[in-house]
């Protein structure tokens, strides 16, 4: 979703002008289309301007101008009908975009969207980038070869800042452990008056337990807060008389209480008369959003500018709604008084209801005071998947492990966008050398070549240097963009410096170099060698889409030596991986694309290793003899969504960081806030261990120690690494 909002367009609605609409040009293109305005749009916001045809022989058109950036994303809205009494097939309202640059001539082709029509309003909707040396974008909406009638309600022209999808270039969310958090809830009281508190138990109930989740009505809740280790209260009317902001606040000293905002307006106006008002937010023809304003616990696997889909949607008007509060003095003094920070601001299509707050935090001695509405949770399953990030932050909230490395990420982010984020990561970190498997145009631009990225001990003062390598293989098939994102997380983890240090990456890099072809569906035999000497090649990992939910590796034989080394892996997902994700997804081992199938559970989808020869036939790369290839299968939601994209980048990126410690033994990095004992099945040969503290740290262990590993384990304090070296005279 888009940062800034601001409506490029004029008179978007028509309202402004007595006998035509302010800064619209009208143009006859054929016959003798007649128009008039209405006197006002059936939400009272402006005026209709209605266009007449009395034959698909007649055309005419409305016009608008605004100047636009280079190389930007605009998203083009249309709310209208066009009601047809005949026509040709290619005959309706359509939309015209023309870009001109500074000395007025057009830049790139005339582009024509539509033909639309539609017998009731309905929203239309572009979304373009305009070309090089754009300064200026004229839109023309058009009614042609059609017999009928059209009506125009809103236009909008929004610029599209992806910041949540253009991040800064090394941009990872901090691990789990460098936040100070209260207690993991075990159990739950839901403090719900409306008809959907059964909904809502019945989901927390898929994630804790149904005998650790009750539902308790307002006016019986013990004056101490019961025993539960959280208190979600939700839809509630009028709160007792007896529910003071002091006793809730003492409450939330010892557990997780989560506010709805209406009942956290109750409690602070009943000290503080108009100091909190709520304000709820509605449009049908969007989903709302939440921008990341504040970093904590509760925005585990977020960065700070984030922008999620955060609203709730219901099916039965098809509109979008989101409860905001309005930034008042007596509200920011408040805050300011009681340590109140800001966590999430609301992000919407019109200024005015952008930027206030929807999710304010409290921190406590022994708990946490969140003011949090959880009814995206509740929306339709249908609106792309938008509650699984709803109960992504409710788990956060609530202390529940979900995500260790992931962040979020858009799997519809244009190829060419990501290009820039590649480029742009490669210059700011030394380690990471960016090469391209064809010529670069004039200009910066990337043209026809893929970036290939590559990360190796010295890479800095040795451009070329001979060191076996690890080809990492991402975008093969036509789902294009899947497992990028996951492996630019990984490689972001590997090289990120302090407080979150790969310690494990020195080890690591003595002995392999690392390269990346984000989209190798389009990097040849050829252009890869102009890259990259096949011969140095010892492993290729292939990243595809999983069919069913379960997390595979693949490897040609199972009693092949080098396939044992991976059987470490579920011994590691086990243990280490955070990210058994909570929302509406099949069990483990069903479809992923069965929406029948789909019910809000914990994945707890299984790593497993298998052996499939024919999982390799397909040779596209002129690789050394014995090089050896591993296929990861990595279940993903179709379509992909942002929704899922944090635990889905999870997935990958531990994943790949297991693959690539096999090169050396083992890694084991505990990022887990609590304490851990890792066993690790100890590879063949001599070998070597290390656990390296959160704060670089270090220490051998002894031969009695590492002896212990598989069987015992070694305990891991958060933020500590485990690195088992086998013999390296490979």
């Amino acid at each position: 979703m888009a940062q800034t909002r601001m409506n490029r367009i004029r008179n978007g609605n028509f309202a402004a002008g007595r006998k035509t609409p302010t800064s619209w040009q009208w143009e006859v293109l054929a016959g003798s289309p007649i128009w008039r305005l209405a006197s006002e749009s059936s939400n009272g916001d402006g005026r209709r301007l209605v266009v007449e045809t009395a034959s698909e022989e007649e055309a005419g058109q409305w016009s608008q101008s605004f100047r636009c950036r280079s190389k930007h994303d605009y998203r083009i809205e249309i709310r209208g009908a066009c009601r047809a009494k005949g026509g040709a097939d290619d005959g309706g309202l359509s939309v015209l975009i023309r870009c001109t640059g500074r000395d007025g001539k057009p830049v790139g082709p005339l582009r024509c969207y539509g033909p639309w029509r539609s017998s009731k309003l309905t929203w239309w909707r572009v979304h373009l980038r305009t070309p090089v040396g754009s300064t200026r974008l004229e839109m023309s909406i058009r009614v042609r070869r059609v017999q009928g009638t059209a009506e125009l309600e809103q236009v909008r022209a929004i610029p599209m800042d992806y910041v949540c999808l253009e991040p800064h270039p090394i941009s990872v969310p901090p691990w789990p452990f460098r936040y100070a958090r209260p207690r993991a809830a075990g159990s739950v009281f839901v403090v719900d008056e409306s008809e959907r508190a059964e909904r809502l138990t019945a989901i927390l109930r898929a994630r804790f337990g149904r005998g650790k989740v009750q539902a308790v009505p307002p006016g019986k809740l013990e004056r101490g807060g019961g025993t539960a280790d959280a208190i979600v209260v939700s839809n509630v009317g009028v709160l007792p008389k007896s529910w003071t902001w002091r006793m809730v606040r003492r409450w939330a000293e010892r557990r997780v209480v989560v506010l709805s905002l209406p009942a956290f307006a109750q409690l602070v106006n009943r000290k503080l008369p108009d100091c909190v008002r709520v304000r709820r937010h509605e449009q049908e023809d969007d989903t709302l959003g939440a921008q990341v304003r504040y970093a904590n616990f509760i925005t585990n696997g977020f960065s700070l500018l984030d922008i999620f889909e955060f609203a709730e949607f219901d099916e039965s008007d098809g509109v979008f709604r989101q409860r905001q509060l309005v930034r008042t003095s007596p509200l920011r003094q408040f805050m300011r008084a009681q340590g109140i920070e800001t966590i999430l601001i609301a992000d919407t299509n019109m200024e005015h209801s952008s930027g206030r707050p929807i999710c304010l935090y409290k921190e406590t001695p022994g708990g946490a005071l969140v003011v949090m509405d959880v009814d995206p949770l509740l929306s339709a399953a249908a609106c792309d998947n938008q509650p699984n990030t709803a109960a992504q932050l409710l788990m956060n909230v609530l202390c529940a492990a979900t995500v260790s490395v992931g962040q979020l990420a858009d799997p519809g982010l244009r190829e060419t966008a990501l290009i820039e984020q590649i480029r742009s990561m490669a210059r700011q970190i030394p380690d990471v050398c960016l090469s391209w498997t064809g010529l670069e145009k004039r200009g910066g631009e990337a043209g026809d070549a893929q970036p290939v990225l590559t990360v190796g001990h010295g890479h800095a003062a040795v451009p070329e240097f001979q060191m076996p390598a690890v080809l990492v293989r991402t975008g093969l098939d036509a789902s294009g963009r899947f497992g990028v994102e996951g492996a630019n997380v990984w490689l972001k983890t590997l090289v990120r410096p302090e407080p979150c240090k790969a310690w494990y990456a020195p080890a690591l890099l003595r002995r392999r170099q690392f390269v990346w072809l984000p989209f190798g569906r389009a990097v040849s035999r050829e252009g890869l060698a102009s890259v990259l000497n096949p011969k140095l090649v010892r492993l290729v990992v292939d990243v595809r889409p999983a069919e069913w939910n379960e997390l595979r590796v693949i490897v040609p034989q199972r009693n092949d030596a080098y396939a044992r080394y991976f059987e470490v892996l579920p011994v590691l997902d086990k243990q280490l991986r955070l990210g058994r994700m909570f929302g509406r997804l099949p069990a483990a081992g069903q479809a992923m694309g069965d929406a029948d199938h789909y019910a809000w559970r914990s994945d707890e989808a299984p790593l497993v290793v298998r052996a499939d020869a024919e999982a390799f036939e397909d040779e596209t790369l002129a690789l050394r003899e014995g090089t050896r290839r591993v296929r990861v299968e990595v279940p993903a939601t179709s379509p992909p969504s942002a929704a899922n994209s944090i635990v889905e980048t999870d997935r990958l990126a531990l994943l790949l960081e297991w693959i690539a410690g096999s090169e050396i033994g083992a890694v084991a990095v505990n990022r887990d806030p609590e304490p851990k004992d890792i066993a690790v099945p100890v590879p063949g040969g001599a070998c070597e261990a290390t656990i390296i503290e959160a704060d670089g740290e270090a220490r051998a262990l002894d031969a009695e120690e590492v002896s212990r590993l598989a069987s015992d384990g070694m305990g891991l304090a958060p933020g500590a690494t485990l690195v088992v070296e086998r013999d390296s005279s490979e």
